[in-house]
């Protein structure tokens, strides 16, 4: 309609600058004032005049949000960006070595099984109580870890602490008693172990042994490191 300010093309009205151009080339007041309205139509035009161009010079100079509040506004933003960012770098720091750990259903699977068959062995061999006896030649045995426990009854897990078997593929001498031959039958499936002679010593030793000097772990690759370092035994060596 005629003398109606024109709308934009989403339906909302025009910005106000555009508003005060239509209403300063219409004549319209833009703002109600307090004065008395005059009698005669050029009064009443001029009063209308000034009373819009008033209004133009206030929302022209007047900002909408003062100039110093913008920036209390800038830098508290930049500070709490700063503040978000240093809270991050902490909490990855925190957690720095903690990894969130993702498993597939077949490890659930794999873990479950591995516990029940262990409670069916372990059952069982409480049902036939016959122990085995200690063999007469030898005294002493030497045991490997071979397969991984994870999954594994609780049971299993704390002879395998027992006999320091806490890494695959590590080994350990174990005397052989009526207890220690019930520990590796509970451990079984899980370990290898046999009876050591002279020349596999000789060659572990000479292929994983290590002596702790200066508090640093070194292997024994030399009779020199053995003469210095071992005390006592200076007049041991390896032959």
């Amino acid at each position: 309609m005629v003398g109606e300010p024109e709308r934009g093309r989403c339906g909302g009205a025009l910005p106000p600058l555009a508003l005060i151009d239509w209403r300063l080339r219409t004549k319209a007041p833009l703002l109600s004032t307090s004065h008395p309205h005059p009698e005669n139509s050029d009064d009443l035009s001029e009063a209308s005049d000034k009373a819009s161009a008033s209004s133009l010079l206030h929302l022209v100079l007047s900002p909408l949000v003062p100039e110093n509040l913008l920036k209390k506004r800038k830098a508290y933003q930049a500070l709490k960006a700063t503040q978000a960012k240093q809270a991050l770098l902490n909490k990855r720091k925190h957690q720095k070595g903690k990894q969130i750990q993702f498993k597939r259903l077949e490890t659930f699977v794999r873990d479950s099984w591995r516990k029940h068959r262990d409670e069916v062995r372990l059952r069982r061999m409480k049902q036939r109580p016959g122990g085995v006896a200690v063999p007469q030649d030898h005294n002493l045995a030497f045991v490997v870890r071979i397969v991984e426990i994870k999954g594994v009854s609780l049971k299993v897990r704390r002879v395998i602490e027992l006999l320091r078997l806490r890494k695959i593929f590590s080994g350990t001498f174990v005397k052989l008693t009526p207890q220690s031959l019930k520990m590796l039958r509970i451990v079984e499936p899980y370990v290898a172990w046999g009876y050591p002679n002279l020349k596999s010593v000789r060659e572990l030793i000479l292929k994983r042994g290590q002596a702790k000097i200066n508090k640093k772990r070194v292997p024994l690759t030399d009779n020199v490191l053995i003469e210095e370092h071992l005390g006592k035994e200076r007049d041991k060596k390896i032959k």
